[in-house]
């Protein structure tokens, strides 16, 4: 651009004489207006890029400020504050409360054991106790105690060495921009080819029909190549992120990289840790889910006796838990007199305490701890202990931590009062947030460092479709789960998540997903989350979560709980289709600049004046900015920019749009002194159109098609079909018409250029070659009729095209028949009743196909194909009728048990068979799942 701005203002150009058009104002001097206005562009480009980059700049600063730290450390027998940087092995490092461990080291003071929290490395909640000559891994955050350690291992050589080795490698992945950028470049690429191809052709062309100089014809190509390059789409685009990334932030989503935005809307695997992020992140008491072992001892009272035993002050997650269970702890625990505690030991695995009830003056023994220990208590009943026994092993089978409470009182024996019940619960928003992504399209899986049981119950809780959780023994070589599923990559597909993994685990989950050609989000809040959620394609840090996972993140949120994921992946999808609109349309006006003036150089031998052609191109960068606060609909499923599809309409439309153009500038060049237009043109002086007027007609033609376009490229139905009806989130249910912003900038556009077009004076001369003539009202008006004809034609062969691409595909893609099409895509506002109860009628014949679908006579003719032993047929329907009947899981979770079944796990081929019969009804399910949602909206 800056190129062309030069040659404009140094080259000297030459009036052409056109025989074929009357004779009118044309200046031989140097293009200074060309120049200016190509200058004020090209400022405009590099400020908004500048712009960009610098917001950009100063969130990873304000990152790196945050997560600089400095410890305390003894180097020659003196201690002083260095950075964590400096830390190298052999230095002593003073440990207090509250700090992070900076790098591993051992233990090295006398004393009380340190407490340290392990939570964002392993996703455990429970602390772990430190005692001198014990190993400390660089990511514990100290709970209780001071102390000292030995550094022994740092950077790369420390525990989180290969999560910061991992973190940096996804990062420089990361710094191409991502599929949208892979994107775009392709598209400019192509632009570029094709607009060097109409400068050669022009350039060339008008220095041998026009005699222009070799300096004038470059000077020329220039000036088409800069009016088809896509030159401000980095302005474009930044803008229309920029104002999408303040929208999400609003809904407390910050989003730390641009190009995250339209890869949230592809996502459509959201991997998710537990702790922290499903759950709270600290140990909670489950009433409901605890028991008493007595008809006169309710749940309250156990506990009351239980926090008799328990700290309230400095206490650990499983005191804190009972502590917070009642409003005021202290007061609950002021009735009684401790008289003597006894801590937890974990060679006894109990706490004991003695005390008086100060209103009885009764003397207790309180004890609480491991329940095999309390269970064999001396004195404690036996029908109590088969009761504890049975309690136990379902709790236990449900991941629930249990907790024995006893009670010894004045003559009496031991008495086991019941268990309590404590688990990180999930958050109340958790489970209405993994719904609400299954009906955007999106399938949440659960990765966490906790143990399986755990997870799976968590799981149930949140509702989630797929309880096929797997451990950690799936990641080695041999897997024979991993064989039976045909690959890790459709094991981590059809799996509802994986417990007890490392950070390399998940970041092989989040890989093999996207090998298989998914878009990934991942959610976390610790370091051990921090590799995933950098090779993610959008990595979610969520509120209060370490640095170390900010920083690897992509979108960090300010709100507790997962709620605002939904509100990110809306705004994501709205943003997405605002960028696909403007692509669509910057497309077309390339090929519109393009061939237009590649017609009417050629075929019409009219030489336009280059100043009028950069003050067009300006008012159409100017209209299509506002596309950044266009109204759109949000799909209900996961977008991908089909460049094929969007290229394929937007060169449809720019060909009819630039014969469009040229076949009026045609006709009035081509026009014979004296005779009636075709179009009821007539020439200022009666006569001959002049090179003037041409100018005019030519310039107002383009900027009415080229606007136009922009209202027909914004929606993917015919512009007279629109929907103002909104869900309850105020999300539009159909596409709605066009934003006031986007109307106030086009008629501004619109305005400005046909005043100029009708008014300009031919006297009024800024840059070389011919003036412009103002061509009156009534011309002005025909020309309007001309272009708003042939915008319903353009508009309904858009609509046609992009009918043909969606009934090209297949029903598995998304795609519809052609009828199913032209009901869905021309459903008028007034017919939505109608389509309702078409769409009601259809989601009964689904659930009555689902009802008929009898899994145990489909495995079993699918069986009869195949050769299979008798007994491991039986097997496996007894364990798919066992679980029909007590309806506790989805039917995804049959193929887990199945695996479990000792006499199926050699016979992978049956195991195949049966997975793939449940399988088939998790599609139709969804199916049936995606027309409830269809009619929810509708």
């Amino acid at each position: 651009m800056l190129t062309t701005a030069i040659l404009s203002a140094a080259i000297f150009t030459d009036c052409a004489d056109d025989p074929d058009l009357g004779a009118c104002d044309c200046a031989d001097l140097n293009d200074w207006a060309s120049f200016a206005l190509l200058l004020f562009e090209l400022n405009l480009v590099v400020y908004a890029d500048y712009a960009g980059s610098k917001s950009s700049g100063d969130a990873i600063k304000k990152l790196r400020e945050a997560s600089a730290s400095t410890v305390g450390v003894k180097r020659d027998g003196q201690w002083r504050q260095l950075p964590t940087r400096q830390l190298v092995p052999g230095d002593f490092v003073a440990v207090t409360i509250g700090m992070t461990i900076p790098a591993d080291g051992v233990a090295v003071h006398d004393g009380e054991p340190l407490k340290l929290d392990y939570a964002s490395l392993t996703g455990e909640p429970l602390p772990e106790k430190k005692s001198k000559g014990d190993a400390i891994l660089s990511g514990a955050v100290v709970l209780v105690g001071e102390g000292e350690m030995v550094i022994t291992h740092t950077g790369i050589e420390s525990s989180l060495g290969t999560t910061q080795a991992l973190i940096a490698e996804a990062k420089k992945e990361k710094e191409n921009g991502g599929e949208l950028a892979n994107i775009l470049s392709k598209v400019v690429i192509a632009l570029c080819i094709f607009g060097t191809a109409v400068a050669v052709f022009v350039a060339g062309f008008t220095g041998i029909e026009f005699q222009s100089s070799i300096l004038e014809s470059i000077k020329l190509g220039f000036v088409l190549l800069s009016t088809i390059l896509p030159v401000t789409m980095p302005l474009i685009l930044t803008t229309v992120l920029a104002i999408g990334a303040q929208e999400l932030a609003k809904d407390d989503a910050v989003v730390q990289r641009f190009s995250a935005i339209p890869e949230m809307a592809n996502m459509d695997i959201l991997c998710s840790d537990k702790t922290g992020t499903l759950t709270l992140g600290k140990m909670n008491v489950i009433k409901e889910e605890s028991v008493t072992f007595h008809d006169d001892i309710t749940v309250d009272e156990m506990m009351e006796l239980a926090l008799v035993a328990t700290r309230i002050e400095h206490s650990d997650p499983i005191d804190a838990a009972i502590t917070n269970y009642f409003d005021d702890a202290a007061a609950t625990l002021g009735q009684y007199e401790i008289k003597k505690f006894i801590p937890f030991d974990p060679s006894t695995k109990k706490v004991t305490a003695m005390a008086v009830k100060k209103m009885t003056g009764q003397e207790i023994t309180v004890v609480k701890g491991a329940p095999p220990v309390i269970m064999n208590y001396t004195g404690v009943d036996p029908e109590v202990f088969a009761l504890a026994e049975e309690a136990l092993d379902e709790k236990s089978e449900r991941g629930y931590k249990t907790l024995a409470v006893a009670v010894e009182m004045e003559d009496e024996s031991w008495k086991l009062l019941g268990f309590i019940s404590i688990l990180d619960p999930p958050r109340s928003d958790t489970g209405e947030t993994v719904q609400r992504c299954n009906e955007l399209g999106v399938e949440v899986k659960m990765i966490t460092g906790d143990q399986r049981l755990i997870a799976v119950e968590v799981a149930r809780q949140l509702n989630f479709q797929n309880l096929a959780i797997f451990e950690k023994d799936v990641f080695n070589n041999n897997s024979h789960v991993v064989d039976q599923a045909g690959g890790f990559g459709i094991l981590c597909e059809r799996a509802g998540g994986f417990a007890g993994v490392s950070p390399e685990h998940k970041h092989r989950v989040v890989t093999a997903l996207q090998d298989r050609g998914h878009f990934v989000g991942m959610t976390g809040d610790g370091v051990n989350d921090a590799p995933a959620l950098s090779i993610a394609n959008v990595g979610i840090a969520v509120a209060d979560a370490t640095d170390a996972a900010r920083g690897a993140s992509d979108i960090v949120l300010q709100q507790e709980g997962l709620g605002t994921i939904v509100k990110a992946i809306y705004g994501s999808r709205k943003i997405f289709k605002r960028i696909e609109s403007y692509l669509t349309y910057r497309i077309c006006s390339s090929v519109t600049f393009g061939l237009t003036f590649s017609l009417i150089f050629s075929a019409s031998k009219y030489s336009f004046p280059t100043w009028t052609l950069i003050l067009l191109s300006i008012l159409n960068d100017f209209a299509v900015s506002s596309s950044s606060k266009d109204q759109v609909v949000i799909q209900r499923k996961p977008v991908r920019l089909q460049l094929d599809k969007v290229s394929t309409v937007a060169i449809v439309m720019g060909i009819i749009s630039a014969l469009e153009v040229w076949g009026l500038v045609h006709t009035v060049v081509m026009h014979n002194p004296g005779e009636n237009h075709f179009w009821g043109l007539r020439p200022n002086d009666g006569i001959t159109f002049t090179g003037c007027e041409t100018a005019a007609y030519i310039f107002l033609a383009l900027l009415i098609t080229l606007q136009l376009d922009l209202i027909a490229a914004r929606s993917p139905k015919p512009f007279f079909i629109f929907s103002t009806q909104k869900d309850d989130a105020g999300h539009f249910l159909g596409v709605p018409p066009p934003s006031i912003q986007v109307l106030i900038t086009v008629s501004i556009t619109l305005t400005i250029g046909t005043l100029i077009a009708i008014l300009w004076n031919d006297s009024i001369v800024v840059g070389s070659g011919y003036g412009m003539e103002g061509i009156g009202w009534r011309n002005g008006g025909l020309v309007w009729a001309w272009g708003f004809m042939w915008f319903v034609v353009i508009d309904l062969t858009k609509f046609f095209v992009i009918t043909l691409f969606e009934v090209s595909k297949s029903e598995g893609e998304g795609g519809m028949s052609w009828k199913a099409f032209f009901t869905n895509v021309l459903t008028l506002p007034w017919d939505e009743e109608s389509d309702k109860r078409s769409k009601n009628q259809m989601l009964d014949t689904r659930r009555q196909e689902l009802k008929k679908f009898n899994p145990e006579e489909s495995i079993r003719s699918s069986l009869r194909a195949v050769s299979t032993t008798g007994p491991q047929f039986s097997v496996g329907l007894a364990a798919i009728a066992q679980e029909e009947q007590e309806d506790k899981r989805p039917l995804i979770s049959y193929q887990d048990q199945l695996l479990a079944v000792e006499t199926l796990q050699h016979d992978s081929h049956l195991l195949r068979v049966i997975a793939e019969m449940h399988y088939s009804i998790i599609k139709l399910q969804k199916r049936v799942d995606h027309l409830e949602g269809k009619t929810k909206y509708a």
